[in-house]
């Protein structure tokens, strides 16, 4: 895990070594290789802005996710569907002759 990395809180690296994955080694070094450019110049570029993506992302503090539950309306709608759906299903049903 890097140690190194100034101006981050130990919860932002965590999540820097999370989004990064593969791309740290065991010694904590961040490895990106960019070829998308024509030049080297270009591709230096393009590796700044990832890396700059990269450790934005890291550094957002996630919001917490609250549980959520139906309401009751949502409920009896989508249980007065299936009921009408049912009907509409059972009524196509050929009635058997005795």
């Amino acid at each position: 895990m890097p140690n190194a990395i100034t101006g981050m809180t130990p919860a932002a690296i965590r999540r820097l070594v999370a989004t990064a994955g593969r791309r740290i080694t065991q010694a904590g070094e961040l490895h990106l290789t960019c070829e998308t450019e024509r030049t080297a110049e270009g591709n230096r570029r393009a590796l700044f802005d990832r890396l700059r993506e990269i450790l934005v992302a890291a550094i957002a503090i996630p919001k917490r996710r609250r549980k959520t539950r139906p309401t009751r309306s949502s409920k009896t709608k989508r249980l007065a569907a299936k009921r009408h759906r049912s009907t509409l299903k059972s009524n196509r049903r050929a009635e058997p002759e005795a």
